[in-house]
């Protein structure tokens, strides 16, 4: 990795990190581990409608919304979806 992508990777990662920090579920979390969220932090966008995760997938990500918002429709028998309530 160049010098220029390393710098960019720093940035973003700084803007995450100040981003973290304004979350209240992460208020009592110390300096370092925001530090270190930060830099392990990947950032994914998503259309609406896409799937991000489903019923009974391993718990293998953490995702944090930053803009929008989530709807949660467990699955039934054969692959078919219900609104939850």
């Amino acid at each position: 990795m160049g010098p220029v992508a390393w710098e960019s990777r720093v940035r973003a990662a700084l803007e995450e990190r100040d981003r973290l920090r304004a979350r209240p579920m992460f208020a009592d979390t110390g300096s370092r581990q925001v530090d270190l969220l930060a830099v392990k932090l990947q950032v994914r966008n998503f259309a609406p409608g896409d799937v991000i995760v489903k019923q009974g997938d391993p718990g293998d990500a953490f995702y944090i919304v930053r803009q929008g918002s989530l709807e949660v429709l467990p699955s039934k028998p054969h692959g078919l979806h219900r609104r939850a309530q």
